[in-house]
């Protein structure tokens, strides 16, 4: 009884794709290519708002892109451990969905500290934000702000200094 492996005419015919298949191979490729995004349409990058040199978020800033203009700030005694507050105000020609914040430290694993804020009026987003004390001692962070809106995502960086 002769083997597959030591006969390859044997293998080629066993194994050659019938000329049917060809499409069925292309329609599973691309179907799995569609389902990537899990349907959601495709990815794209959120837009990046500047950030000014001389914002610090316990002051107060301003950004803006286009005409999506958002005013940031956040509670004045902004410290570790404890609760501070946080306000969004967010003026754009398309509505709303989300505003988020999410705080990370340049080399330091932190935690996840994602916060979604919550709509207070039309144009007011505000939360209570509670990060923890890095053990180096360090205490410099980086805010990413996230905005949702029917036209489309944006985000800034905003680096700042807890108080000690």
């Amino acid at each position: 009884m002769p083997s597959t492996a030591a006969d390859p005419s044997l293998w080629r015919q066993t194994r050659a794709v019938k000329p049917w298949q060809w499409p069925c191979y292309v329609l599973a490729v691309l179907l799995l290519g569609a389902c990537d995004n899990q349907g959601n349409g495709p990815a794209t990058q959120p837009r990046t708002l500047s950030v000014p040199a001389d914002c610090v978020p316990q002051a107060g800033c301003r950004l803006q892109l286009g005409s999506l203009v958002v005013a940031l700030k956040f509670g004045a005694d902004a410290q570790a451990l404890r609760p501070f507050p946080v306000q969004v105000n967010v003026e754009s020609q398309s509505p709303v969905d989300a505003v988020g914040l999410a705080f990370s430290m340049r080399g330091m694993a932190m935690g996840q500290n994602h916060y979604q804020l919550i709509k207070r009026a039309p144009q007011r987003w505000e939360g209570s934000i509670t990060l923890p004390v890095c053990v180096s001692g360090r205490s410099d962070w980086e805010a990413t702000l996230r905005i949702a809106t029917s036209a489309g995502e944006y985000q800034a960086q905003l680096p700042f200094v807890l108080r000690p």
